[in-house]
């Protein structure tokens, strides 16, 4: 699963408003560390995968990035944000993504490139759906900004988003990480 946070709907004076950040310019940070840290986890999902198995693997990754969520939750700084949702949720990411293709590779291994494109196009249709499943959370009535600003309401529900996408994450990662096995 993969989830990015779009900078405009990020509660600014939540996480780095005033004096504790230079505002919008700190939330683009985000992102690009998530995917720092995801590149930093694929490599150690095959190292751990060796000793724990897929399916522990896979459950591993799956926890880090519910957990991650579910931190960056509670929150009221960025630096904290950004360890919880960035590094945390990026590293479980890393470590989780990596099963599938090689649970996959060793189940059809004539088939490599077939299931590499529908694990990767399942993940890009999972970004799709969850970018608008969290729309309609933290923006039900899809009211628009003014002057690149949302109004309260739309802020104040920031943390159950996040607590919301925590917890599905988990739930969806865990099943996916339970389906995980070697062939015999």
């Amino acid at each position: 699963v993969s989830a990015t946070v779009s900078a405009p709907a990020l509660p600014s004076t939540r996480y780095w408003g005033g004096a504790h950040g230079s505002g919008p310019a700190d939330a683009a940070l985000v992102l690009p560390l998530i995917l720092v840290s995801q590149m930093l986890g694929m490599p150690l999902g095959p190292v751990l995968e060796r000793f724990m198995g897929p399916r522990l693997t896979a459950a591993l990754g799956a926890l880090m990035m519910g957990s991650g969520v579910m931190l960056a939750s509670s929150a009221t700084a960025l630096l904290p944000f950004v360890l919880s949702y960035s590094l945390l949720f990026g590293l479980g990411v890393g470590i989780a993504y990596q099963m599938p293709f090689i649970t996959g590779a060793r189940w059809f291994p004539s088939s490599k490139g077939m299931v590499t494109g529908a694990i990767i196009s399942g993940m890009g249709a999972a970004a799709f759906l969850f970018n608008m499943l969290a729309t309609r959370i933290v923006n039900p009535q899809g009211v628009n900004a003014v002057g690149g600003v949302f109004p309260p309401e739309i802020y104040a529900r920031w943390p159950g988003l996040l607590r919301t996408l925590a917890a599905v994450y988990i739930c969806l990662s865990l099943t996916g990480a339970m389906l995980q096995s070697n062939p015999p």
